[in-house]
């Protein structure tokens, strides 16, 4: 598909999961991904994967506050970084305290240390997926929150650092995804 997302989705008033799910479409032509889903208050799951929008994340993806999953990353094999959305900070998600799955590979993020701050705040947290993000930054200190976390995934990073402590209190870890990394240090036995 091809085009706008038409806002008559809001007709469903009691839409729950975006089956008709949008990933692998060519939005690119609307360029941002739309306002109106933010009215959509019961929206569960949203993919919107290599859907080709090109703008910012919008604050107002945190507003439909039983979302629980959210998919927004876009596969390097469709498009060039350029065209990759974006995000100046993750502050969005501080609303989305059911939030178990969210994914946004490839998105050029913040490239300061505070992004992780805003996820550590949402303690259902299931899976993150943060591969090929541009980061460079990662908290060398940090109060884990997201005691629930089973897989993180921060590949192919600018990551220059000492592996940082907190990774070892993530107690639910079940897939920690570093590669492509520059972590040095060492890691702890136990």
């Amino acid at each position: 598909m091809k085009g706008d997302i038409n806002p008559s989705l809001l007709d469903l008033k009691h839409l729950e999961y975006l089956i008709l799910d949008l990933s692998m479409n060519d939005f690119s032509s609307s360029s941002k991904i739309p306002g109106f889903i933010r009215s959509l208050i019961k929206l569960k799951y949203l993919n919107l994967s290599s859907a080709g929008f090109l703008a910012k994340v919008p604050v107002h993806l945190g507003n439909p506050s039983s979302l629980q999953y959210l998919d927004l990353s876009t596969s390097s094999a469709f498009y060039a970084p350029s065209n990759f959305l974006t995000s100046d900070n993750l502050q969005w998600t501080y609303t989305l305290s059911s939030f178990k799955y969210l994914d946004l590979s490839g998105a050029n993020l913040p490239k300061d240390n505070n992004w992780l701050h805003s996820i550590n705040m949402l303690p259902s947290l299931l899976e993150l997926h943060l591969s090929r993000c541009q980061l460079s930054g990662i908290p060398l200190f940090l109060n884990v929150n997201f005691t629930s976390l089973e897989l993180l995934d921060l590949c192919q990073n600018g990551f220059d650092s000492v592996i940082p402590p907190w990774f070892f209190n993530l107690s639910s870890i079940q897939y920690l995804d570093l590669s492509e990394n520059a972590f040095h240090g060492s890691i702890p036995s136990d």
